[in-house]
């Protein structure tokens, strides 16, 4: 059982009560479903490019970035140094294009586009890769909580889970928005001050950390060869090009800043800060695993024995450092799921409401609707608590980013691919997207049986769980070019509705 200084208690509890306090002052504003979901449109670049770092990193990098590089190395890293590629596609082509369809989800377009049950896929898919991420962030602080208390993880995470719940629910995007930014630098200076720490008690300083990391290849990017089945070097390049594009174009957290933006301007201004804060911040957090590698080298302790390796970060912060920092950290701790787990409430949210209740129950009255919404951030607060104790039952892995990771590669099916469809191509239709869902559905089916380990030797292929979602997405683009060459129907006017038409409407 661990004891936590009056000091570190206040702190802790001044924190809480300023994101509960800020949530509560948002919710007056929250009038409309408009002002719930994307904040009246009229954020500044700046705010919204720090609330996109915030919300797409910090699910798991306090704990799980500095837990990937403890266990293994650096290549996790490059999957996410290829964030600017994505940035450029959103800058120069897709933020004009969805910014000017004035909508409040990306499923709006989907809709449009291909009609009601690709739209309705597309739904499912986010809803259930987003309830896997909700569970894995709280997962993630019940294991930083239930080291530093001593109470059992499952009691930690329903507890913890319902007093984040409350503030993420009631706080609406502005509340989200402006706490991310807030959270933002509390992330940043929990990172400092764990890295100042660890080179100030390693004797000989930086120099002696970073030669035991180097001489162990605790830097490595992995193997430069080629190989589906192993995660080297250009299997992670290739599948963070891929997912900096997704992230960038079809992340509805993404998308709804983008919409936010009182203008273009403002709009592209925060998918470039987004972009370059999230870097040097995915750096920091893989630079203190490393460094931690190289302190318990020098200073074994016997407590880390078969222990998670998230747990050895939070043992760190706990054991080493003095009354007053300590809060400050694990104010950082707490701030790195908040920040998550608000956007990710938020934005399922704002996708039920605006593409099931909306389309399925029209006429009823905006008091409806943000009721509605707020009823299902309560549904999702439940899910998530749910979905972190199952993580709970799972043996531990490499590392809980391996596992979002592979669990992300092996549900996510074709949402990728729909949407690179419709943006690309002009001759793919309605029924040729879910013949092509369909058969993209079996072959998820079979490649995620493969990655598992269920499957005979004789119809097992070496391909690693990660690229599971990229093969499938390529296989959804393929089958559904070829079924509409093969059988072509008349399209709809597309008007818009892709890069090649939009352009042409705008002269």
């Amino acid at each position: 059982m661990h004891h936590l200084h009056p000091i570190d208690l206040c702190i802790i509890g001044l924190y809480f009560l300023a994101t509960l306090g800020m949530g509560f002052y948002f919710s007056r504003k929250n009038k409309n479903t408009d002002e719930y979901f994307v904040g009246g449109r009229s954020y500044k670049g700046w705010v919204l490019g720090l609330s996109m770092m915030s919300t797409t990193i910090s699910s798991v990098t306090f704990l799980a970035f500095p837990a990937a590089a403890f266990a293994l190395d650096w290549r996790m890293a490059i999957n996410y140094l290829t964030w600017p590629v994505g940035m450029l596609v959103a800058v120069l082509w897709f933020i004009p294009f969805v910014r000017r369809r004035h909508a409040t989800t990306v499923f709006d377009y989907l809709h449009e586009r291909f009609g009601p049950l690709t739209c309705l896929y597309g739904v499912v898919l986010f809803e259930l890769m987003e309830f896997i991420r909700l569970g894995i962030v709280l997962y993630i602080i019940g294991l930083a909580i239930s080291a530093l208390t001593g109470f059992s993880l499952p009691l930690v995470i329903i507890v913890v889970g319902l007093v984040i719940s409350v503030y993420t629910i009631t706080g609406g995007f502005d509340g989200v928005v402006w706490t991310d930014v807030i959270q933002s630098f509390v992330l940043w200076l929990g990172g400092f001050l764990c890295i100042g720490l660890v080179l100030t008690k390693m004797p000989g300083g930086w120099q002696e950390a970073f030669r035991i990391a180097w001489q162990n290849e605790k830097f490595s990017v992995g193997s430069m060869h080629f190989n589906l089945s192993e995660r080297t070097f250009w299997t992670m390049m290739i599948l963070g090009v891929i997912a900096s594009i997704g992230n960038f174009t079809t992340s509805q957290h993404v998308i709804q800043r983008y919409l936010a933006a009182k203008d273009l301007k403002e709009a592209r201004r925060g998918a470039i800060v987004g972009a370059l804060t999230s870097m040097p911040t995915w750096l920091l957090f893989f630079l203190i695993g490393t460094l931690l590698w190289s302190f318990y080298k020098v200073f074994p302790d016997k407590a880390l024995e078969g222990v998670a390796a998230e747990q050895v970060f939070p043992h760190f912060i706990l054991t080493q450092f003095p009354p007053g920092l300590l809060g400050l950290v694990l104010a950082g701790v707490f701030a790195a799921a908040m920040s998550s787990l608000d956007s990710s409430i938020n934005a399922i949210s704002t996708v039920t409401v605006s593409n099931v209740f909306r389309r399925y129950l029209p006429g009823r009255t905006e008091k409806y609707y943000l009721k509605a919404a707020h009823v299902v951030g309560i549904i999702c607060a439940i899910w998530m608590i749910l979905c972190a104790l199952l993580f709970c039952l799972f043996p531990s892995q490499e590392s809980v980013i391996d596992m979002q990771t592979s669990l992300f590669s092996i549900v996510g099916g074709a949402f990728f691919g729909i949407f690179l469809c419709g943006f690309l191509s002009t001759i793919i239709h309605y029924q040729a997207t879910v013949i092509a869902i369909l058969l993209c559905f079996l072959l998820n089916l079979y490649l995620g049986a493969n990655s598992l380990g269920w499957l005979p030797k004789a119809v097992t292929i070496p391909v690693h769980s990660y690229w599971t979602g990229t093969i499938v997405n390529l296989a959804f683009c393929l089958f559904a070019w070829l079924i509409s060459l093969l059988w072509p129907k008349p399209q709809k006017p597309l008007d818009g509705l892709t890069v090649w038409s939009s352009k042409k409407n705008d002269g």
